[in-house]
């Protein structure tokens, strides 16, 4: 059985009185690196994880949840 939940027409589309939010960081330069070590992947990975909890920190109140605490694993 499969039931939809979004538009009559559009049944993978979110219904139109629900609240999307989207919030857009800067821009993060990133080298280009032939051949990564781990090592640089980890570097680069925890500079990315690091300016999307900046953002999540900086909008959380705004979207309405200003207690949330974002866990990245």
């Amino acid at each position: 059985m499969v039931a939809f939940v979004g538009w009559r027409f559009l049944p993978i589309l979110p219904r139109p009185q629900a609240r999307l939010l989207t919030y857009v960081g800067a821009g993060i330069d990133l080298p280009h690196i032939p051949e990564p070590t781990k090592q640089d992947v980890e570097k680069w990975h925890g500079e990315y994880v690091q300016a999307l909890v900046r953002l999540f920190d900086a909008r959380k109140a705004e979207a309405g949840w200003p207690d949330a605490v974002l866990e990245v694993s």
